[in-house]
Parts: C-alpha cells; structure tokens; sequence
C-alpha cells in the first residue's frame, strides 16, 4: 500500500519535469535566436530581426580603467615678489650660458630620457656622477651620452697621502675614509668628500676626526693640518678663507680658519648651506610632519639673520645654488594627499622667489646636490639626469642615474 503510494508520487513528479521542460523548449525556438535553425528547418517562417546573430546583440565592451592621461607640467610660476634683476649682487655673465632664451627647452618637467637615445641639447663635456661609495665614480660622456666608469675615483681620506705620518684616524659613511665623491677639474682628482667641503679654487678640501677636530688636505702638497682640536665638528662647507661648521645639538655656526682661529658666527640656528657672505638654515632641527618651517639667511659679516623663504604646511630646505650663486629650495611633503616636489630659485632679497619646477607626478626626483656651471643647473636622480638652463627651460639629458660629483666640462 506504502509502495504504491510513492510510486504514484514519482510518476506525477516526472510528468510536471517533461511538461515543463517542454514548455521551456516552446519558448526558446520561437522567441530566441536560438530557435531559428530548428523552425527553418521545419519550414516556419521566422522574423530576420529574431535571429540577429549573437555579435549583432552585444554592444561594444567599456574599458575597465580609462585610458591614461599624460602628465603635463604646469608651466613655472613666480610668487607675488617676482625678483627685481637689478637686485641680484652675482650677475651671471651673458657669454656663460650659451642657450640664453632658446625656447627649444621645456618650461614643463617630463623627467629623465626613457632610453639611452641623445639628450635634448647638444653638448661637447664630461659630467663627472658616482653611484655611491670609493670607485664608483665615472663620467656621463656628451654628447653621445655614454658612462665611462674611472678607477682613479677609489680615493680615501687623505687623498693624495700627506707627509705626516701616522696619518689620522678616518671614518665615512659606510666607508672607511669616505663622505661623498667630488671631482677637482683643476687637479684632475677625484676626493671622497662632497662638493661644499672642497674650496672654490678646488685647492684644498676638509673632513672630520674620528673623535675631534677637523683635517684640511692640501691637494697641491699633500700637506694637511688640523683645525679645532678638542672638539668634535661637522663640515658645513669650505670657503676660501676656512671651514664653517657645526658641533653638537644645539645649534650653531662656527668657522674655523686655516690659520687656525675658531670664531663663533651665530649662537642658534641650525644651518645648512654657505655661499656668498651668507648661510642658510632653519631656526629648529626639524618640525612635525605637515607643518611648515622658515628658511633663514644669515649675513655672515654682521650676524643679521632674517626669515628669507616660507611655503605654508610643507618644509622647506636649501640644496644648493646657481650659477649666480642663488640658493635652490627644495619643497617636499604632502599636500591634499599627494607627494609634492616643488623647486625655488631665491634672490638676494628675502620674500622673493622664484617657482622653477614642478615635480609633482613625474617619475624624476632629485637627489643629493644640484650643480651650477656654464650650462645650466644640472639635476640627478636614480633614474636620469636633467639639466634646467635659466631662460630655457628642463631638458632630459640621460637616462643614467647617480649623483653629481661636479659640472659638465
């Protein structure tokens, strides 16, 4: 009586799936494209717009990301005290820079060459780079644009060997000896010290001690002397008439003579940069992220110090100069939520710059120190070197990245 029961339950249940199955069949040949082979085959007329082919029914597929953009370079920008020319004190002598507004530069930054093609300009000189450490140093040959390593650049402090024996005591950043690499053109030598710690003439360059005092090497002797004995000093840069340097946490300027005088400058300030009968600094070590702090410029002949460059929420710092001897700001940080990479040339009145890079967005960001020489002002990062000329603009002269050990010549 059970099995009866369910066989009469499995037989119902079986009838629904045909008929359904069937009336789904019904409806697919006449309402699809699907059913047009089998009425046409059957001799029942179809409507051409019901058997539209399946490509005929799709529309054309949208691109899951829209397509990129280039990056444009917002043309430089001058502040609201655009710098009078006649108050520059370093005028830059007209037959030194041979693309004086050319227009055949680039107003817009578009980052380094992509390949080993020729630079943008044509350039007959040698523009010594070093990638990082005792002997990685070369020359980026113009104009073909070609990197020629040199073995001459493994070179220690002292570098040549001075008379005095037992030779002081050395350390570097990594590297016994070693600081930064620099390329005296006059002496054809390559020093293991940056640019700033070498004299204008290329005569002479300092370095700390281990433990006190700093070391003066004479390239043209080999002789050396130390300065400062007793203490412990940083080199902030090397003029003709001694060593301005810094010692402790506390803040300060000291500059030590080669005749061996230590006299105090300033008392506070933090300070990064000397060019020109002035240093340029901050008044605290640092400021929080996405505050802003106050470039400052000291007159090293009267100790006034004024509050020479500001940009609001971003910090600022100063990394070299021109060839007319105007400092070049960096401005770094976030703004809105993007990095930002913006790029000052000063003037000699403080408040007065000038906006002459945009890096924001472009895969060139410069490291170490800017050169200046009759060219232009020549750039360096890991992944290509550029070169601004004042007048006319960025060109992308390699693809070959480093750091600047001197100028172009």
């Amino acid at each position: 009586m059970i099995l009866g029961s369910r066989l009469q339950r499995i037989v119902a249940a079986a009838t629904v799936t045909v008929v359904t199955l069937a009336v789904i069949g019904v409806v697919l040949v006449t309402t699809t494209p699907l059913g047009c082979g089998p009425l046409r085959s059957m001799h029942v007329k179809v409507s051409s717009r019901q058997c539209l082919t399946v490509a005929q029914n799709l529309s054309s597929p949208t691109p899951a990301f829209p397509t990129p953009t280039p990056f444009v370079q917002p043309s430089p920008t001058s502040d609201s005290y655009p710098p009078p020319a006649s108050q520059n004190p370093y005028p830059q002598p007209a037959s030194d820079n041979p693309f004086p507004g050319s227009g055949s530069g680039s107003s817009s930054f578009t980052g380094p060459l992509s390949g080993s093609g020729p630079p943008a300009i044509g350039l007959n000189c040698r523009l010594p780079i070093f990638a990082g450490g005792p002997g990685s140093g070369g020359f980026i040959l113009f104009p073909n644009g070609n990197f020629q390593p040199d073995p001459r650049s493994a070179v220690t402090a002292p570098s040549p060997s001075p008379s005095a024996t037992p030779a002081p005591p050395q350390y570097g950043y990594g590297y016994q000896g070693w600081w930064g690499t620099t390329y005296d053109r006059g002496y054809a030598r390559w020093l293991p010290v940056p640019i700033a710690w070498v004299t204008p003439d290329g005569t002479r360059y300092a370095y700390p001690g281990q433990t006190d005092g700093i070391y003066v090497q004479n390239i043209t002797n080999g002789t050396q002397v130390e300065l400062g004995e007793g203490r412990a000093w940083y080199p902030v840069d090397v003029e003709a008439n001694g060593v301005y340097a810094v010692t402790g946490a506390t803040g300060g300027l000291w500059l030590l003579t080669f005749a061996g005088g230590v006299t105090q400058v300033a008392t506070t300030g933090y300070w990064q940069q000397v060019r020109g009968g002035y240093a340029y600094g901050t008044a605290t070590s640092s400021v929080p992220s996405g505050a802003g702090n106050t470039i400052l410029r000291l007159d090293l002949r009267t100790g006034q110090t004024v509050d020479y460059f500001a940009y609001p929420s971003i910090q600022s710092s100063v990394a070299g100069f021109d060839y007319t001897g105007r400092p070049v700001i960096y401005v770094q940080g976030q703004s809105q939520g993007q990095q930002v990479f913006y790029i000052y040339l000063g003037s000699s009145t403080p408040g007065r710059s000038t906006q002459i890079g945009n890096l924001a967005g472009s895969n060139f960001w410069p490291n170490g120190t800017p050169v200046a020489d009759s060219h232009g002002l020549w750039f360096a990062s890991g992944n290509g070197i550029a070169l601004y000329v004042d007048g006319g603009g960025w060109y992308s002269m390699s693809a070959i990245g480093g750091q600047l050990a001197g100028g172009c010549a």
